[in-house]
């Protein structure tokens, strides 16, 4: 018996060694700079923007690229994010407008819709916007709940929607408004570990892309996110195309131009076989069709990239796209906008500069 008990102690203790050893390689793999946001107060909420000051202060002749942590490129440091490199790019093509990074981790479409009224009341209003969705800007979040009263009066969600929605807005309530009505302890003692352990990560993103791969739904997270985007008449993706409508609207009314909506397509499997490549070519032309806007899903900037990869996350354990990854889709971006919707108002742009 006790040389069974050494024996197992020296097995569990090879283990731990084993585990902080790869714990200690991680850290060395998501090393990264250290940047100081510029918070800004915008209706009545405060946001983090990995942005210079001076270039918030006056957007006017600018275009706003909206997203959440895919847009911000906080990992990739300052000048090495999406819409940095969309800037660079536009000056070098000799266009007089400039872009600017208002990504914010961890945002929503209704946080987008958020950052926009803001930005207007504030006398911020941009030019132009490109916002920017991610796989999870599907999930429901307890940034709708701002918006309750108006969804209420919208014809397109039934009361069955509305009840679901004053539920979960009710749960939100009762967890102090935290990102989602179901964040309970599991959920927060598995975000803790996320962030903070990046072994938990890595075997947690294993189990995902296993429930992925075999088409397990556990009710929230990525497993639950292509059944949602694929229904089209779900609280969900009504919801998603409420907020764009809003965002639509709002700068509209500033005197801005339609923004232009593009997809952030997953990293880690840059395949015509990932999932999300033919639900996102349906969420294009619904969206295209019902808002009025162009859609755009960004699987193109890397499927027809000569120096795209298969896959192109930052580290083993965080999916946020590389520092390439970002320059690849800025490239595809400018493309896109400068064919589809931006141009027109480049051209209202230089006519108003002009002397």
């Amino acid at each position: 018996m006790r040389n069974l008990a050494v024996n197992g102690l020296v097995a569990l203790a090879s283990v731990v060694l084993v585990l902080v050893i790869f714990e200690a390689f991680l850290v060395w793999d998501n090393r990264r700079p250290q940047l100081e946001p510029t918070r800004l107060e915008l209706g009545g909420r405060e946001f983090r923007f990995f942005e210079r000051p001076e270039a918030l202060s006056d957007l006017r002749n600018a275009a706003a690229v909206i997203g959440d942590s895919f847009t911000a490129g906080e990992a990739c440091g300052d000048g090495r994010s999406y819409p940095s490199h969309l800037d660079r790019i536009a000056r070098e093509n000799g266009y007089p407008h400039r872009f600017v990074n208002l990504g914010v981790p961890g945002a929503d479409p209704f946080m987008y819709l958020q950052v926009v009224e803001g930005l207007i009341a504030t006398g911020r209003a941009p030019s132009a916007a490109v916002v920017t969705l991610y796989n999870n800007d599907i999930e429901l979040t307890c940034s709708a709940c701002s918006y309750l009263e108006r969804v209420r009066a919208d014809r397109r969600f039934s009361s069955e929607d509305i009840a679901r929605l004053e539920a979960f807005c009710a749960a939100c309530t009762k967890t102090s408004n935290s990102p989602s009505g179901h964040y309970g302890p599991l959920r927060r003692a598995h975000s803790w570990l996320w962030k903070n352990v990046y072994v938990y990560a890595l075997f947690r993103d294993a189990f995902v892309r296993l429930g992925m791969q075999f088409g397990w739904n556990i009710g929230f997270g990525r497993t639950a996110y292509p059944a949602l985007w694929q229904d089209h008449a779900g609280l969900e993706f009504k919801l998603v195309e409420f907020a764009l409508a809003g965002t639509r609207d709002a700068l509209r009314a500033a005197g801005a131009a339609r923004p232009l909506v593009v997809i952030y397509p997953d990293v880690q499997n840059i395949r015509k076989d990932n999932v999300y490549y033919s639900i996102y070519q349906g969420v294009e032309r619904r969206l295209s069709q019902s808002l009025g806007l162009t859609v755009r899903s960004g699987y193109p900037a890397f499927l027809a990239g000569r120096n795209a990869g298969p896959s192109m996350p930052f580290s083993l354990v965080d999916d946020h796209p590389s520092c390439k990854a970002h320059e690849i889709f800025a490239r595809w971006v400018f493309n896109a906008a400068n064919e589809k919707h931006i141009d027109p108002t480049l051209r209202r742009v230089r006519t108003r500069m002009a002397p």
